[in-house]
């Protein structure tokens, strides 16, 4: 038996600049982070021969064209395994609908697993390209690659995306002091909106308008830009760890400007409920803040200072806030029975 662990992701800034029509033509970049919730995906041979998943549904099918699960099915394709084997998967949060990208998340610690469990060697690069080919070239899913990247290699990260398709990572944990990476940490606040959406169709929407929105879209790319600036000049400006000084501040207006442009870009981006709710944070004390990945539903991302995290709770009561840390390992395999060596071993 095989287990890996894969985190989900925030991001900061930049969303939907990793689309392939918008990077290809202007290049990308994006600042997010990896958090402590995952996914864990338990991959063992079955003797008869049959295919067993179980994830929200149980499926039992004789062939790989019988899989109904269109990650899994592809997945296993693109390793050649075509039978005898059973796949479940366990989520700390939901697997739909949350803006986290728990779909790449799976697909990356999918990715992971079947790889060890065929016996082929992969970076995280080459597991976060492999996730990306499977979700946008086979399924044709309206995403980008930020979500993959996230998951295969955790952490605090700049993440730029070349015009020919090559993404540069940056760990800015090594840039910034571990009490400055506390603070953001610290700083930054999740309230489950208690409302799934259809992601699709908004990426779906965003991608047909795209070419109408591209000034904007240089905008949200110009504020991940901004950020990872702030992030850098702080490290070497500011007293560590104060969560007074302005970087974590002008971080959090700069998610509100980037909220702003995403709102006016598509109808489904947000709706009455999350903008009240989102006035109320700013009005309890809030920095700024975001709606997590394509909008509608799922998480608010809020920036606030901790003193003012229970007045904000108070404000938001039809809402529910989820604790985080930050997650620095990525997707890792946490168990092969077949070794018989129950220790943390990571992709390299």
């Amino acid at each position: 038996m095989i287990i890996t662990r894969t985190p989900f992701r925030i991001s900061y800034a930049g969303g939907g600049t990793d689309i392939p029509a918008y990077y290809k033509e202007k290049g990308g970049a994006i600042i997010s982070a990896a958090i402590n919730k995952y996914v864990y995906v338990t991959v063992n041979e079955k003797f008869d021969g049959k295919i067993h998943l179980r994830y929200s549904k149980i499926e039992m099918a004789d062939d790989i064209d019988g899989i109904e699960h269109s990650i899994i099915r592809e997945t296993m394709r693109k390793f050649g395994i075509k039978k005898g084997i059973e796949i479940t998967t366990i989520s700390d949060i939901p697997m739909k609908g949350t803006g986290l990208g728990s779909s790449s998340s799976l697909c990356v610690g999918l990715v992971n697993a079947l790889a060890e469990y065929i016996g082929i060697p992969m970076t995280r690069r080459e597991i976060a390209e492999t996730a990306c080919d499977i979700e946008i070239n086979v399924l044709g899913n309206p995403i980008g690659k930020q979500d993959q990247y996230a998951a295969a290699f955790g952490g605090l990260n700049f993440f730029e995306f070349k015009k020919d398709g090559e993404v540069v990572v940056s760990d800015m944990s090594c840039i910034m002091s571990n009490s400055m990476v506390g603070a953001l940490e610290d700083c930054t606040a999740l309230f489950y909106l208690n409302a799934e959406r259809d992601a699709s169709k908004i990426l779906s929407e965003n991608k047909k308008t795209m070419p109408k929105m591209m000034g904007d879209y240089d905008r949200i790319m110009g504020i991940a830009k901004e950020i990872e600036l702030i992030m850098r000049e702080a490290s070497v400006s500011t007293a560590y760890g104060d969560y007074d000084k302005y970087w974590i501040r002008d971080i959090g207006k700069l998610m509100s400007e980037s909220w702003e442009i995403k709102r006016r870009m598509s109808q489904g981006v947000s709706n009455e409920f999350i903008d009240s709710v989102y006035g109320r944070a700013i009005k309890a004390g809030a920095i700024g803040g975001k709606v997590s990945g394509a909008g509608g539903g799922g998480f608010m991302m809020m920036i606030v200072m901790p003193e003012d995290i229970i007045s904000i709770e108070k404000s938001l009561p039809e809402t529910k806030r989820m604790e985080i840390g930050f997650d620095f390992s990525g997707t890792q395999i946490i168990h092969d029975g077949r070794q018989w060596n129950t220790s943390m071993s990571f992709a390299g």
